[in-house]
């Protein structure tokens, strides 16, 4: 995080049971955390976002049309997320976004697998 993304960002003060029941229970210990690792996520390249999947990297730029290299390699979430959404907007009739969306939410669809794994099956995402 940056110096002046410390300085308009407020941290909300709380008690520290508070944080200690919200990380026991698979939350941030402070709410200001997700805005930071949004912002942080939406830079990272999907290369390395998709680099556990074997061919899904390559189907999703299949899919968007990226051929050339130097494009893939720096292609990042937020870019990919943003360029999906406008060819589905151009064509709402093309599946192949669709499918799209579904290999940009895999890893989320682990993530989600595993904490309900550790915290319980019906958790509710709200601390």
């Amino acid at each position: 995080m940056s110096a002046s993304e410390r300085r308009i960002m407020q941290i909300e003060k709380m008690l520290l049971d508070d944080r200690l029941s919200r990380m026991l229970n698979g939350y941030a210990a402070y709410t200001e955390y997700i805005p930071c690792v949004l912002r942080s996520f939406a830079s990272m390249p999907v290369s390395v976002y998709l680099a556990p999947y074997n061919g899904q990297w390559e189907r999703l730029c299949a899919l968007l049309g990226i051929t050339e290299l130097a494009d893939k390699d720096r292609m990042t979430y937020q870019e990919a997320a943003a360029l999906i959404h406008r060819k589905r907007t151009e064509n709402r009739q093309d599946l192949s976004m669709a499918e799209a969306i579904v290999i940009l939410s895999v890893p989320f669809q682990d993530y989600f697998e595993g904490r309900d794994g550790a915290y319980g099956k019906n958790k509710s995402d709200t601390p």
